[in-house]
């Protein structure tokens, strides 16, 4: 965005709209890892004190495949694909996961942090605690400080958007021949097909569906997933008949 006007910069639940930044952009103060104690133990998330991106909801670049071989006479198979890259997606399902301690890799990570009972989280059964002040420590205590669900730029909520989905296949039989073969003196046409929709997705993003915003298409809010009911995988079955 190159300039509003003279109007202040326009923000709803981590998207924005400000100058400098790229339309419906995340921006928050980042949490960048973790703070310790001079005995090196963890004490809470270190977080920028200036405003900046998290992470941006709409891909530099996006497309799509569709494909279409006839096999033999009345035959026909298609395929359809799309994929995105460059996009972030604010995964707040996984935060709310967080904050109720629903969140495996969060509860293993403050178990090593030897911080569970304090942060109200029940130890993981067979993960030990890892040396305090060791690189394996400082390690842990930065992606879970990344992972808070009490700080709004916990940057481990902010994930890829890049992803390839198999959108559709299909095969689709002309019956046209047969029913001429039947009624000779017919003109019409006749054909089957099935699909299927929704068939892979083959991303990173720690969700079920990536396709998907927690308010719609509309507003500022983008590129969120709260509880957001996902695509579902569809089949169908299609008679075509022309007289």
């Amino acid at each position: 965005m190159k300039e509003l006007g003279g109007a202040p910069p326009v923000a709803e639940s981590m998207n924005a709209i400000a100058v400098g930044s790229p339309r419906f952009a995340f921006r928050g103060y980042a949490v960048t890892g973790a703070s310790f104690a001079p005995d090196g133990s963890y004490i809470g998330p270190l977080v920028d004190t200036e405003m900046s991106d998290l992470g941006n909801p709409v891909p530099e670049h996006s497309g799509g495949l569709s494909v279409t071989l006839r096999v033999f006479r009345n035959l026909s198979l298609s395929a359809m694909a799309d994929f995105s890259l460059g996009s972030t997606i604010y995964n707040r399902t996984r935060k709310y996961q967080t904050l109720y301690n629903n969140n495996g890799e969060y509860n293993a990570l403050a178990t090593q942090l030897g911080v569970a009972v304090d942060y109200g989280i029940a130890p993981v059964p067979g993960v030990a605690a890892l040396p305090v002040g060791s690189a394996e420590y400082r390690a842990a205590a930065d992606r879970f400080a990344k992972l808070d669900p009490l700080v709004p730029g916990a940057t481990g909520f902010f994930e890829s958007g890049d992803f390839l989905r198999l959108r559709e296949v299909g095969i689709r039989y002309d019956l046209s021949d047969v029913l001429r073969g039947v009624f000779p003196r017919t003109s019409g046409r006749v054909a089957i097909a099935l699909a299927a929709r929704n068939v892979a997705l083959f991303t990173d993003y720690s969700g079920p569906d990536i396709e998907v915003n927690s308010t719609g298409a509309r507003g500022l809010v983008h590129g969120q997933d709260f509880l957001t009911l996902q695509n579902p995988r569809t089949y169908y079955a299609m008679l075509t008949i022309g007289l």
